[in-house]
C-alpha cells in the first residue's frame, strides 16, 4: 500500500519555515518579549530575555526572584491582580541582569482574550530604560547643584521664559525679599514689586 503524502510533508515544511520566520522575528525585537498563560505562568520567551537574564526558560519560571527586593512585593501583588481581574500591566521596576547588576525597566503585559472575552494568553514585552532613568537622575543632580549654587549666590535672581517674560525660576532670597510666595510672585507679575517711580 502506498500513500501520497506530498501534500502533508508541503505543509510540515511550509510549517516549519512560517515557524523559524517567527522565531527570528521575536528574537530580533529590541526588547525582552514573553508570553504566559491565563494563570500567569512563563511560557515562552525570546532570546534576549535569556541573555539579559543569563538563564534558560526554566531557570527563569521564579521571576520574582529576578526582581529588586524594593520592587518585588508591589510587582508581585500588581500581577496577581492583573491575573485574576485581566487589566493590563504597566510600569516601570528594576531587574537583576546576569552580571548580578540591577537596571530599570519598563514592563507593559497585555492580556489576548477568546471571542467571549476570557484571558486566554499574556503577551509581555519589557523594554531596557536604565540610560534614561540614569540620565533623568544626573539631571536631577545637576539641578539640585545648581539650585544650591544660585541660592548661594548674594543677590536677587530669577529667570523668565523667551519671548513671554514669565519667570521659571525665582530664588528664595528674592521670595524673602518681597515678602511673597512664588506663586504670588508670578501672579502679581516682577513689575509690581518696582517702586512707581522706577516702574
Amino acid at each position: 500500500l502506498m500513500t501520497d503524502i506530498e501534500d502533508l510533508k508541503q505543509a510540515e515544511e511550509t510549517a516549519r519555515a512560517n515557524e523559524l520566520k517567527f522565531r527570528l522575528t521575536i528574537d530580533n525585537i529590541p526588547g525582552l518579549a514573553f508570553t504566559c498563560t491565563n494563570a500567569g505562568e512563563l511560557e515562552f520567551v525570546n532570546k534576549r530575555v535569556m541573555e539579559f537574564f543569563g538563564k534558560t526558560l526554566d531557570e527563569l519560571k521564579d521571576w520574582s526572584s529576578f526582581v529588586h527586593p524594593e520592587d518585588r512585593p508591589r510587582l508581585v501583588a500588581q500581577w496577581t491582580r492583573s491575573v485574576e481581574t485581566g487589566q493590563i500591566l504597566d510600569g516601570e521596576l528594576r531587574l537583576r541582569r546576569a552580571d548580578g547588576s540591577y537596571g530599570w525597566a519598563h514592563s507593559r503585559h497585555l492580556p489576548f482574550r477568546d471571542a467571549d472575552g476570557i484571558v486566554v494568553r499574556w503577551y509581555c514585552l519589557i523594554t531596557d530604560i536604565d540610560a534614561r532613568r540614569r540620565a533623568e537622575e544626573a539631571l536631577r543632580a545637576s539641578e539640585r547643584e545648581m539650585s544650591l549654587i544660585v541660592e548661594t549666590i548674594p543677590g536677587l535672581v530669577w529667570c523668565a521664559v523667551p519671548g513671554v517674560g514669565e519667570p521659571n525660576y525665582i530664588s528664595r532670597r528674592i521670595l524673602g525679599y518681597v515678602g511673597k510666595s512664588e506663586e504670588d510672585f508670578v501672579q502679581s507679575g516682577w513689575d509690581h514689586f518696582l517702586h512707581p517711580d522706577d516702574r
